[in-house]
């Protein structure tokens, strides 16, 4: 079943990182009624294709409502990880934050 444009919130491409576990299924939308599943709940985030849909222009995907919660505190957690990595650069750690 697709689902219904009011069901989902939005979140920035940029807030996906590289090799996390998705913890909501992720829409990419068509139009205001189509939307294609990218990653289902559980499945890694795949940088490559994300990169595809960046270079599209595409700067929005989608999730149920009722996964936001979820899906936002893990962006959180990996974003103060990294940010308190001495190992990534300043440059990578302000991209995240912008």
């Amino acid at each position: 079943m697709n689902p219904r444009k009011e069901d989902l919130v939005t979140l920035p491409i940029s807030s996906f990182f590289s090799g996390t576990v998705a913890e909501a299924d992720v829409y990419l939308s068509l139009s205001d009624t189509k939307f294609v599943l990218l990653f289902r709940k559980g499945s890694k985030i795949d940088m490559k294709q994300l990169a595809k849909y960046k270079d599209k222009e595409i700067k929005e995907l989608h999730i149920y409502k009722e996964d936001y919660s979820a899906m936002t505190k893990k962006q959180i957690i990996i974003a103060g990880v990294i940010m308190d990595s001495e190992k990534v650069d300043m440059k990578s750690k302000i991209s995240i934050i912008n």
